[in-house]
């Protein structure tokens, strides 16, 4: 009996992840035996039948179609793509990417997505959505922040199903823009889900592996984007090293704590001055790479862009009578101060529609200079239409 220690990948239970020794012992070229080697908590393991195909020869390489679109989807193509070239892991790869990447609007190209450019770059073979014909010659599908609902004849083309990176802890954060509701939310913590998607819904399939990080203070969609897709890349090379394992291991997605990351609309950017400092610091950070801030000053649409973090606006004296978006400039300050609840929040620089940004220094001379001190009325930005938001 010829038996082989190794160290299998991590096993998730309920949401905390385990790494396990197993002794496997061959009864069979396909068939192997978990004995468990060490408690981990109160995880038991039966001494029960499990097809994990052992990788002491060559890898199993896997035929995959990727389907994605932006920067989050791009680090997980390029890790498959250098694994197809060096000959392991992934022996065909195409990628599916939407149609908006192609089409003119108004006159004006769009951008083509990261993804549409790697393959560009690489020549992989690149197929546009919605695709027409059934998928025959793939092994497994993986989805990264594509957008699009997958058919059920389309996921049933892949014998092992399709997998999904998907930036949060799910059920937390269903929906494509958990990122943005992560920082909008102050959550301290976050994570990387990879399951298995179901026909009809988003982000509710079982799932395979799933690891919890700590969100870094002061971060941006951009920044948590980039730690995120780095760490999700990682993962799914670790599943795919032992992608049957994972399948027959994966755990149902419960529905308690549920929540939905919906993509974020326009005028979420209109800030609302009865907000907190950290409620406005934490719509900055979520969206202001996106879509800059908007605010009313005399009827006119601003633009407030270079925010500052509250804590730099902590020396600014609070007044119990001061209105919500009134503007201080100080003399030897180059930002410009905006009152909200519980303090002040403070913008280097405002961009008028239509009109180049300007510095806070510029702002006062075209703005406010001339305009009494003591008419708070005239001093302030105002919310936008409530009804409208």
């Amino acid at each position: 009996m010829k038996q082989i220690f190794i160290t299998m990948p991590h096993v998730m239970l309920k949401r905390h992840v385990f790494s396990i020794g197993l002794f496997l012992t061959s009864h069979h070229s396909n068939c192997l035996r978990l004995h468990r080697t060490k408690n981990v908590g109160k995880v038991l393991f039966a001494q029960r039948q499990c097809h994990v195909q052992c990788q002491t020869g060559q890898d199993r390489r896997w035929n995959v179609m990727f389907f994605g679109t932006d920067h989050f989807s791009l680090p997980h193509l390029q890790l498959m793509e250098e694994s197809r070239q060096n000959g392991h892991l992934i022996d065909k790869l195409e990628v599916v990417v939407p149609q908006s990447t192609f089409i003119k609007r108004r006159g004006k190209t769009r951008k083509p997505s990261p993804v549409w450019e790697f393959c560009q770059e690489q020549h992989l073979t690149c197929h546009q959505w919605p695709l027409d014909d059934h998928i025959s010659g793939f092994d497994v599908g993986v989805t990264v922040s594509f957008g699009h609902l997958l058919p059920e004849w389309l996921i049933k083309s892949f014998p092992l199903g399709i997998l999904n990176v998907h930036p949060s802890l799910l059920p937390r954060w269903r929906g494509g823009a958990p990122i943005q509701h992560t920082i909008l939310n102050g959550d301290e913590v976050t994570g990387v889900s990879i399951m298995r998607i179901q026909p009809h819904r988003f982000d509710v399939g079982p799932i395979l592996l799933q690891r919890e990080y700590n969100v870094p203070s002061n971060s941006t969609t951009k920044s948590l984007t980039h730690l995120l897709a780095k760490k999700g890349s990682e993962m799914l090379s670790e599943v795919l090293h032992n992608l049957t394992w994972f399948i027959e291991h994966e755990m149902p997605q419960r529905e308690e704590g549920a929540t939905l990351g919906l993509k974020i609309p326009n005028k979420l950017a209109w800030i609302d001055w009865g907000a907190t400092s950290q409620d406005i610091y934490r719509l900055y950070r979520a969206v202001g790479e996106q879509m800059p801030l908007k605010t009313l000053f005399g009827g006119e649409e601003m633009r407030l862009e270079q925010m500052v973090s509250p804590a730099d606006c902590s020396d600014l004296p609070i007044y119990e009578g001061d209105e919500p978006g009134l503007i201080s400039l100080p003399k030897n300050k180059s930002i410009i101060y905006v009152r909200c609840k519980d303090g002040w929040v403070g913008f280097c620089s405002v961009s008028p529609i239509g009109r180049k940004r300007m510095t806070a220094k510029e702002f006062y001379n075209g703005y406010l200079s001339g305009r009494r001190r003591d008419d708070e009325e005239r001093r302030c930005f105002k919310n936008h239409d409530t009804t409208n938001r």
